[in-house]
């Protein structure tokens, strides 16, 4: 009898055991809330960071006087923050004058479609768009440090025969478009939004 009871009890203890091992040690369990909430807490303090970084830049930008970032770098940051303005500088292809004018507004004359003259990773583009009631407002840099007005008449053809030598740097939001939203296009509201320099002069 006392050898039945034995028999039956290992059998029971023996059908116990899967549960008991699919059970995981109430350590392991506070182990895992902790780093559970541990996480969560990382994640808020760097949200928190990202903005205090951001107020940050804004407020360097009102002290600092703007350079241009990369076309690359301009698209990493607008990812990262996609509805703040960011200043960019690159080369250009040659713009001329096209053939079916790209207007805005009711002016005549075509906005300055300033296309980078490279190529983002995988293949994207970036392309300044300058409309005329901004680029008539321009000065020409000049190489003791200087400005010269643009002639009367002629403002879009010396400011694209400058860029084209020298490129442009302008401040904008990113608008992503074509197909892979990879072709990028920054419009120029304001005169103080574009920057003509000297290329290699430090302006």
């Amino acid at each position: 009898m006392r050898g039945r009871w034995t028999s039956f009890s290992l059998m029971v203890v023996f059908a116990a055991l899967p549960a008991i091992a699919a059970e995981p040690p109430r350590d392991a369990k506070r182990d895992a809330e902790a780093l559970q909430q541990r996480a969560a807490s990382l994640e808020r303090m760097i949200a928190d960071l990202e903005n205090e970084l951001l107020q940050v830049r804004r407020e360097l930008a009102k002290l600092s006087p703007r350079r241009g970032v990369t076309p690359q770098e301009a698209v990493e940051q607008s990812k990262r923050f996609p509805k703040e303005p960011v200043t960019v500088e690159f080369g250009v292809e040659p713009i001329g004058y096209p053939d079916g004018p790209i207007r805005e507004g009711e002016d005549l004359e075509p906005a300055i479609m300033a296309r980078w003259d490279n190529y983002l990773v995988g293949g994207g583009t970036m392309t300044a768009i300058v409309p005329p009631k901004i680029y008539r407002q321009l000065m020409l840099p000049t190489k003791d440090g200087g400005k010269v007005a643009l002639s009367p008449g002629q403002e879009r053809k010396q400011v694209v025969r400058h860029i084209e030598e020298h490129g442009i740097r302008v401040t904008g939001v990113l608008e992503p478009g074509g197909i892979n939203n990879d072709q990028y296009v920054i419009r120029v509201n304001e005169p103080r939004d574009v920057v003509l320099y000297i290329k290699g002069s430090g302006q």
